[in-house]
């Protein structure tokens, strides 16, 4: 355990990090993981086969280097945690609690990922081959992950969504939604609106595809799921449509309108009494005006 991470200097530590959560959890947490690289002696990382390629590629200079090594649940018999290898061991998520306990210390050492170019270039202009007059490419995400009553919770519903998505006859919008989304973006796409799916992606199978996908965008549209984690790691222009539901990692008060985590990503909040009409007009008046970096305090 880490107690001693309030203050204390980890040089020479050998620090093992474990995962916990949700996948968008730690994608989230390990936005942390630079400072504690730059200072322990060595970090072991523990995580599940899904997120293993997608680090591996994130910190491939970390680990040729020695300072990281990245150890996948399938292989979790490989290594040893008796204590003669690790001085700590701490959850992931409580990196948070002992060591980063100021405002300061997040949002910084974005992107973090490192997505294939030659693969998120062929997406992209497969893409705006399908439509010649799109100029833009922005990715889209309405439902969120978790209990069924979470989903409902921090999902937009489906009759709402196309509102933000019509008549922007110079954007094509690209389903980067997880699970099943293909008969939804089929119905909307014959509604008129520029919209697509690709059954070449899957982010529950592969997360290093899904990244490549998301970087193709040159924006992004989403509730608060693993999507924000993929689209803000990334440092893509974001704007996250907020249920008045959402949880610890974002702010109540309605004067923060971009995330403290990822500073690409602002906040467009449901209302008081759960109407999502302001919030909807906030996202088409970014996206007509060309979908630039959000702006706006981060804390209050």
């Amino acid at each position: 355990q880490c107690p001693l991470w309030r203050g204390e200097n980890l040089n020479g530590k050998r620090i093992l990090l474990l995962e916990e959560q949700a996948i968008g959890d730690v994608m989230q947490f390990l936005t942390l993981i630079h400072p504690l690289l730059d200072e322990a002696l060595t970090v072991s990382l523990l995580i599940s086969d899904r997120l293993t390629l997608l680090y591996e590629k994130a910190f491939k200079d970390e680990i040729s280097s020695g300072l990281l090594k990245i150890i996948s649940f399938s292989n979790i018999n490989s290594i040893s945690i008796a204590s003669d290898h690790f001085d700590y061991q701490s959850p992931l998520g409580s990196i948070c609690q002992y060591r980063f306990i100021d405002k300061e210390s997040y949002g910084n050492n974005l992107p973090i990922f490192r997505p294939d170019t030659q693969l998120t270039l062929q997406l992209r202009h497969s893409y705006l081959a399908k439509f010649p007059k799109a100029t833009k490419v922005v990715g889209i995400s309405w439902r969120g992950g978790g209990r069924a009553d979470r989903i409902k919770q921090k999902s937009l519903p489906l009759e709402l969504f196309p509102k933000i998505l019509q008549g922007f006859d110079d954007i094509l919008f690209v389903s980067l939604q997880y699970g099943e989304s293909k008969s939804i973006v089929s119905n909307w796409h014959q509604q008129g609106i520029n919209v697509i799916h690709d059954n070449s992606v899957d982010a529950l199978k592969d997360l290093d595809r899904w990244t490549a996908q998301v970087a193709a965008c040159d924006a992004v549209v989403s509730v608060a799921n693993t999507t924000i984690h993929g689209s803000g790691g990334l440092n893509i222009p974001t704007y996250c449509l907020l249920s008045q539901d959402s949880d610890w990692r974002w702010f109540k008060n309605p004067a923060v309108m971009r995330s403290y985590w990822y500073p690409s990503v602002g906040i467009a909040r449901q209302s008081k009494d759960k109407d999502w009409s302001t919030a909807i007009q906030s996202v088409r008046d970014w996206l007509s005006s060309g979908a630039s970096m959000p702006s706006g305090p981060q804390f209050f």
